[in-house]
């Protein structure tokens, strides 16, 4: 069997970690001092003021959607994982494929590992599962 061996870097992010993006607080930020900057002859228009929230209640829906989706992925990740305890598994390490069988799962807050000889490795890094060969009974022994 051969196994292609030119993956990519998997690189890994934190899914739950805060990036650079504007957020509720830098709007009210930019809010605050569109109103007190504001020209005293001119007054404020009310349909952008409102439009400006409508803005901002968007803003939050999503960032609030996109956090769900974050736990959606952890508790499918865990639930994959375990479904992967004592089945063969391949792994790309970043430079090869490491082929073992999975011992155990690690939930490790906001990633999920499998543990192959006593190794930990990203569950994103699976590349390829197969059943373990079942064992034969003959009388009282078993055979392998």
């Amino acid at each position: 069997m051969n196994i292609n061996t030119d993956y990519s870097q998997i690189e890994r992010t934190n899914p739950i970690q805060k990036d650079n993006k504007l957020g509720k607080n830098e709007f009210f930020k930019i809010l605050s001092a569109q109103l007190q900057f504001q020209d005293p002859m001119k007054g404020g228009d009310n349909t952008e003021f409102v439009a400006q929230m409508a803005q901002f209640s968007a803003l939050e829906q999503m960032q609030n959607l996109n956090q769900s989706f974050e736990k959606l992925m952890y508790s499918q990740n865990a639930q994959y994982g375990t479904s992967l305890v004592g089945k063969k598994v391949s792994v790309y390490d970043g430079e090869n494929i490491v082929k073992g069988e999975v011992e155990k799962v690690k939930l490790n807050g906001n990633y999920v590992d499998v543990v192959i000889n006593d190794k930990e490795y990203p569950i994103e890094n699976v590349v390829e599962v197969t059943q373990k060969e079942p064992t034969k009974e003959v009388g009282s022994e078993i055979i392998e």
